[in-house]
């Protein structure tokens, strides 16, 4: 009996799958719906303007003007899009993470 309930599992976690490459979409919402952490989109990762990522880093707007002064001396991980300043949240924690692990001097 629990033979017939493994090859249940299997066959739906197959079925599963195979409706997840036909429907990201879906996918990310049934992970969501099944407690699963669902996986980030290109667009849900990236902060546009110097406002969003001062928000993002120190958890104020107004803080924009700090942003741009790291953008200036080249210490802060950003890219533009024609003249926008943007930046990716997991580009800028694993900065963060260097930066705490980087030894003074």
């Amino acid at each position: 009996m629990i033979f017939f309930k493994s090859v249940k599992t299997v066959t739906a976690l197959s079925h599963s799958a195979m409706q997840d490459v036909n429907d990201p979409i879906q996918a990310r919402n049934r992970k969501a719906s099944e407690g699963m952490k669902p996986e980030r989109s290109l667009s849900d990762d990236l902060l546009r303007g110097a406002d969003a990522i001062a928000e993002f880093m120190f958890g104020d707007r107004k803080r924009r003007r700090q942003v741009y002064h790291l953008v200036q001396r080249g210490e802060l991980p950003v890219f533009r899009l024609g003249a926008t300043l943007c930046a990716r949240r997991s580009t800028l924690i694993a900065w963060i993470e260097t930066q705490e692990t980087r030894p003074d001097g």
